[in-house]
């Protein structure tokens, strides 16, 4: 039955109404045959037995009105070559559009259910599918951004590295995945730096700071953020080419709302435009696990 939903997905909409009609009759003609070619040996026995197997594969196939048309032809059908119910309303002929009638009930139920199972289906695609474009976005993000970024899990083992996390570390995240990072980078991160993470998933708290690398005689502004997993997500840019800072001073007029300042012209501007060009600072955008909670619960535990 699986096979025919499967290629029920890959019918073109525009004939996928005319092919879910066609379905069921085909489905009850072939189950009509073998009943009458069995039915000197069945006689009235069991007479809508062979039916039902064509209901639900009509119903899988097409979902609930698919299944109610496989019910109606083989009601019909049945009714008119195997059980002729209405010729008299007495004895067994009466008992013969009892049966008529309980196959229907079946037939619906049938239909009812494969459809749930459709819609449920159909729902758990479209998830899938949303959790993978919002999951695709965020790698897009942190491919694009200049820190470093890298995910450890609860032991402190690499299960995700960004583009430029690579070439501060001079490995392909491929050779990483998997390893503890204190084991594979010991001279980086030493025990200070393995205290300092194992503070931060203690106290679940964020922790930020600057950190002197000694191996590269330079300078770099960790931002380190525990994931509900017991893992951490870590930011890390190098600190020593960013230019000298130029000071801001004075009242900002800034939108309580949108957070636009105003400038000297009088012109509305993004904060971030403002800033860049005031003082000199850089802005690259990331998303912090926080929103990451917020924006994609699914992706919380995974990044």
């Amino acid at each position: 039955m699986l096979l025919f939903h499967d290629r029920a997905s890959d019918i073109e909409p525009s004939s996928a109404g005319r092919v879910r009609l066609v379905v069921p009759v085909g489905l009850v003609i072939l189950a009509l045959l073998p009943r009458l070619l069995l039915h000197n040996f069945l006689d009235e026995r069991s007479a809508m037995v062979l039916f039902a197997p064509a209901v639900m594969a009509s119903a899988w196939f097409g979902g609930l009105k698919s299944g109610l048309v496989a019910t109606f032809l083989s009601d019909l059908l049945g009714g008119y070559f195997v059980l002729r119910p209405y010729e008299n309303l007495e004895g067994e002929n009466l008992i013969d559009g009892l049966e008529v009638i309980l196959f229907s009930a079946t037939g619906l139920g049938i239909s009812w259910m494969a459809e749930q199972l459709r819609m449920a289906r159909r729902q758990a695609e479209e998830r899938e599918l949303k959790t993978k474009e919002a999951h695709q976005q965020i790698t897009d993000i942190l491919e694009s951004v200049s820190d470093g970024f890298q995910s450890l899990d609860s032991d402190f083992r690499f299960v995700y590295l960004n583009a430029a996390a690579e070439r501060f570390l001079g490995e392909s995240r491929a050779g990483l995945q998997g390893q503890r990072i204190f084991d594979r980078f010991p001279e980086l991160f030493g025990p200070d730096l393995e205290s300092r993470f194992r503070d931060a998933v203690r106290s679940g708290q964020m922790a930020q700071f600057e950190y002197h690398f000694k191996p590269w005689d330079r300078w770099f502004r960790l931002n380190v953020y525990p994931s509900q997993a017991g893992g951490l997500s870590v930011y890390f840019s190098d600190i020593n080419v960013a230019p000298p800072a130029k000071i801001l001073s004075g009242l900002l007029p800034i939108c309580a709302s949108c957070k636009k300042i105003r400038d000297s012209e009088g012109t509305w501007r993004q904060i971030e435009s403002y800033i860049r060009d005031h003082s000199g600072a850089e802005f690259s955008h990331s998303v912090c696990p926080q929103c990451v909670d917020r924006l994609y619960p699914e992706l919380g535990k995974s990044i």
